[in-house]
């Protein structure tokens, strides 16, 4: 790719730099943005135009609704206005609409959200469809359907002090949280068979390159205009790229090694696992086929290789069926190992390649040097709480079905359960609560309790501090805040009413989240202060 001059400064540092809320900007570059804002178009006969006003979400625009086939609603183009003054903004769901979709067994709802500055005035009517929180970074990815049910993107820092417009038709976000580093974005737009895309750096917010892409979709086997297309990686020197095929209604459709001159289809996967990416293979990864891995001019070297794990952003781990080697992002071999007739399976969790055998499970580091073997516990019957994150310094916890016990396999600490599940691990912490989300524990990864509560919890990193919190609420309707220090746990506030701890974010220290509440008239979104008062609060619309 040609480096090109900086498109777009995005202000403020990453999200660990506790300033990054309250940067100040100096000129403001001119953005990507030479496309002209869409402008919604009628296509039924009669569309519907409604006006809603909310005492508590000020008084939004007209919002038009317009019917097209895919019954999908449609809200106004109106777009967020940049000012160096809000500090912190902070999204909220004004609306959501239910539609039919044929294509998925979950209920799919059209969304209209706005967003609040941090004293809760309302600064941008409920004009987006989506707004997603990139972790590891100082911004928003906001989106909103065209006048053909499409999703459109743009960009917001966390200050709202720059972004762009709704100018892409496809994003994709490479590393970042999974390994505590920051991470890229490739914001895509296809038009007349390019795909045009902007490389943005967590770090530093910018678009530091810009690439062209030729797109021959002649060649993609389940192709059909309504679906996006997000570059997955780019291969700098060989005219190669990873694009994926992805629709609403199903999620990732086939992933695609293409040559981005001549836009044909050197080699084509579609399992439900993203393949491993590597700066010289594409693994085809589906559990539920035969693994296949491809060089960058599509032939396929699988050879003898039958499973294959991302160990971390530099290593893979490749099985076969008696032996493992851990190869580099070049493809070469930097360890290796022969299993004997004692193993019966392998795994890998937190950057640790385990071997389950007849005595036990043995741990061996990414250069499998041998660190351990956890007597008594069999690797086929249990899985281990794996931290995604990284944030655990590499230790392996197991949930042991036979013995009830969940076990670090590092140190040997154990703890007993009955009734609860073990989730993912974040943040060097465990949470675990039982089916019906009545009650929860957190541990730390060598399985000390750290606290626990009634009802469901939720671990949450500040995006703008990098401070750590537990949001819990229960059934009595009382959400509560906690900030973790270590295994310190010290309650901040608590709020009257049940904010569903999953749809939760915390930035510089304000919380928001959407309240549902059986002695209410219906659910709510809700912005609450440090101090624990509602700053803004807008009730959530059904239609």
């Amino acid at each position: 790719m040609k480096k090109q001059a900086i498109a777009l400064m995005l202000t403020g540092a990453m999200a660990l730099n506790a300033a990054a809320c309250s940067s100040s900007t100096g000129e403001r570059r001119h953005h990507r943005n030479d496309r002209p804002s869409t402008t919604t178009t009628t296509t039924a006969d009669e569309p519907d135009t409604t006006t809603t006003t909310s005492p508590q979400c000020g008084t939004p625009e007209p919002v038009n609704v317009t019917t097209v086939q895919s019954d999908i609603q449609l809200i106004g183009n109106t777009e967020f206005e940049l000012s160096d003054d809000y500090q912190c903004i902070y999204p909220y769901t004004y609306s959501r609409t239910s539609v039919s979709s044929s294509g998925s067994w979950e209920q799919q709802f059209i969304y209209e959200i706005g967003f609040v500055d941090q004293d809760g005035n309302n600064i941008c009517d409920p004009v987006y469809n989506m707004v997603s929180p990139l972790d590891y970074s100082n911004l928003y990815i906001v989106g909103q359907y065209d006048e053909n049910g499409k999703m459109q993107y743009g960009l917001l820092t966390i200050d709202g002090s720059d972004g762009t417009r709704l100018i892409y038709d496809g994003y994709y976000v490479v590393g970042g949280r999974e390994h505590q580093t920051p991470g890229y974005l490739y914001m895509s737009d296809y038009e007349d068979g390019v795909i045009t895309v902007d490389y943005y750096d967590f770090e530093i917010n910018t678009i530091i390159e810009q690439a062209q892409i030729t797109l021959n979709t002649d060649y993609f086997e389940y192709y059909s205009d309504d679906m996006e297309i997000k570059v997955e990686k780019i291969y700098e020197d060989s005219n190669r790229a990873v694009v994926m095929l992805w629709e609403d209604s199903y999620g990732p459709v086939g992933d695609y090694l293409i040559d981005t001159e001549t836009g044909e289809v050197l080699a084509s996967m579609d399992g439900w696992l993203r393949p491993v990416l590597t700066d010289s293979m594409v693994i085809d990864n589906d559990p539920y086929d035969d693994l296949i891995i491809y060089d960058l001019d599509g032939n396929d070297i699988t050879g003898d290789y039958v499973k294959a794990v991302s160990l971390d952003q530099e290593k893979t781990v490749l099985f076969t069926y008696d032996r493992v080697d851990v190869v580099d992002n070049q493809g070469n071999v930097t360890a290796t190992m022969q299993l004997t007739e004692n193993v019966y399976d392998t795994d890998v969790s937190n950057g640790k390649i385990l071997l389950g055998t007849l005595d036990g499970i043995e741990v061996y580091d990414k250069d499998l040097n041998y660190i351990t073997t956890s007597q008594g516990h069999y690797l086929g019957y249990g899985y281990t709480v794996d931290d995604f994150y990284n944030y655990t310094d590499g230790d392996v916890v197991f949930v042991d079905y036979q013995t009830a016990q969940v076990v670090n396999l590092m140190t040997g600490n154990a703890a007993n359960y009955n009734d609860e599940l073990f989730y993912t691990g974040e943040y060097g912490l465990i949470t675990a609560d039982d089916d019906f989300g009545t009650f929860y524990t957190i541990y730390g990864y060598d399985l000390e309790n750290v606290t626990a509560g009634v009802g469901e919890a939720e671990l949450l990193r500040d995006r703008a501090t990098g401070e750590l919190y537990i949001v819990e609420a229960n059934d009595s309707e009382i959400t509560k805040l906690y900030h973790v220090n270590g295994t310190d746990v010290e309650m901040l506030y608590q709020y009257s009413g049940y904010i569903t701890p999953y749809s939760c974010n915390i930035t510089g220290g304000i919380l928001t989240g959407t309240c549902v509440s059986s002695l209410s008239d219906g659910a709510k979104d809700v912005v609450i202060g440090s101090d624990g008062n509602v700053i803004f609060e807008c009730p959530l619309i059904d239609q």
